[in-house]
């Protein structure tokens, strides 16, 4: 799809073309913004699933069920 798509539009072929590799730093920056991101909505989530009562009660409480911590087990929002 890709093939035929950079048939159809050539520019965008011509754009990616001139980018190059990104560097070290550049993939540095993605990664940690990203893990950063992910972590923010994370947090949200988890805390307001423990401050809405019925959401709590009907999605969350299992997470908290669990006497062994394992890993898999802890996955459970």
């Amino acid at each position: 799809p890709l093939f035929i798509w950079d048939r159809c539009c050539p520019r965008r072929a011509a754009k990616i073309a001139t980018w190059g590799a990104p560097t070290l730093l550049k993939i540095t920056k993605d990664v940690l913004g990203g893990l950063l991101v992910y972590d923010f909505w994370f947090t949200i989530c988890h805390y307001t699933l423990h401050k809405i009562q019925p959401l709590y009660r009907w999605f969350h409480a299992k997470h908290h069920e669990t006497r062994e911590v394992r890993a898999c087990e802890q996955v459970h929002l």
